[in-house]
């Protein structure tokens, strides 16, 4: 059982040695290039990820389209949770994130089961090049309407 204990817990010591240099990182480029501009890379990169994986019979294709999946999910996830920092005031930053978190498990749901019937009734290249045509939709609309400017409290600040 001891063994158990401890092999269970090296995953979790991995990440902890592993996400500060690459979060650091991501913070810098966002730095640099403003949210804005690191979310659009973060959906091309989804973008270039499902293409693809949805080449079918490509051991390697398949290996670098989870890589830039990996890229894109390190890109964009700490990313979206400062958006909605930034976006609600003090007082209700609890709220929206549990708000963000419970709108995130519904839609990966809806997603789910998209992807599972795509792929069941038209194969894998479908269910892949549906989710970059989807991505690219999301990056276009992003793009058009912009990132919301943060709410304000009743003393004007954020």
């Amino acid at each position: 059982m001891a063994n158990f204990i401890v092999i269970g817990t090296i995953p979790l010591k991995w990440q902890g040695k592993t996400a500060p240099p690459k979060h650091s990182s991501v913070g810098l480029l966002s730095d640099r290039i403003g949210r804005t501009g690191l979310l659009a890379f973060g959906l091309l990169v989804l973008i270039a990820s499902d293409l693809l994986l949805g080449l079918e019979g490509n051991l390697w294709w398949m290996f670098a389209g989870a890589a830039l999946w990996g890229l894109h999910r390190g890109l964009t996830q700490g990313l979206l949770s400062a958006l909605v920092a930034d976006a609600a005031t003090p007082q209700l930053r609890g709220t929206a994130f549990g708000v963000f978190g419970l709108v995130s498990v519904v839609a990966i749901l809806i997603a789910s089961l998209l992807a599972g019937w795509l792929w069941q009734h038209y194969g894998v290249a479908t269910t892949f090049f549906n989710g970059a045509l989807i991505a690219g939709l999301a990056l276009i609309g992003f793009l058009l309407i912009g990132v919301l400017p943060p709410v304000t409290g009743s003393n004007g600040k954020c």
